[in-house]
């Protein structure tokens, strides 16, 4: 893979006709919307991009990426760094209301004559991106048997019910009036 960027924009008409193969390197700063989450301390995004016609006569585009991320453990709240790698099929679309047209394995991506393929690396590495993120047990400060057995001792004193709390609060403290 090129240490080069693909360029930013292509015509689709052109590059699908020719089956154009792109793939580089994309540096943080061309990915102002997923920089958040790009270690800046590597490269950039290493990413993919191949359009073709399927077997239906669709035009489509094959992209794939791989990039280094910081994520937020949601265990221990300590940042961590990760490999994400993500690859789809974008069915090259002249409007959208064509969707409802293509496979459920692609993925929609309207389009008039020009794509920018920039765009279209920063949206596959954003919705590649965990909902949950934790480090490996190992690796984790706060380990899962010990969340585990801090929920099981705070669930041993309330195990009788959820309103147990709200009746001793109603239950009348001796040496009080009625």
């Amino acid at each position: 893979m090129s240490a080069n960027p693909p360029p930013q924009r292509v015509i689709v008409r052109k590059a699908v006709s020719r089956s154009a193969a792109y793939s580089g390197v994309l540096g943080v700063a061309e990915l102002p919307s997923v920089a958040g989450v790009l270690d800046p301390s590597i490269a950039g995004v290493s990413a993919s991009i191949c359009f073709a016609i399927d077997d239906e006569d669709r035009p489509i585009a094959k992209v794939k990426v791989c990039a280094q991320v910081i994520l937020e453990c949601q265990r221990c709240l300590e940042r961590f760094t990760t490999t994400l790698e993500a690859q789809s099929t974008l069915g090259l679309l002249a409007s959208e209301s064509q969707a409802g047209e293509l496979p459920k394995d692609y993925e929609p991506w309207v389009t008039a004559d020009e794509v920018d393929l920039w765009e279209m690396v920063a949206e596959e590495v954003a919705l590649a991106l965990p909902s949950v993120a934790y480090h490996a047990e190992q690796d984790c400060s706060q380990p899962l048997r010990e969340l585990n057995e801090t929920q099981d001792s705070k669930g041993q004193s309330a195990s009788s019910g959820p309103f147990d709390v709200l009746g001793a609060l109603l239950q009348p403290k001796n040496g009080s009036r009625e």
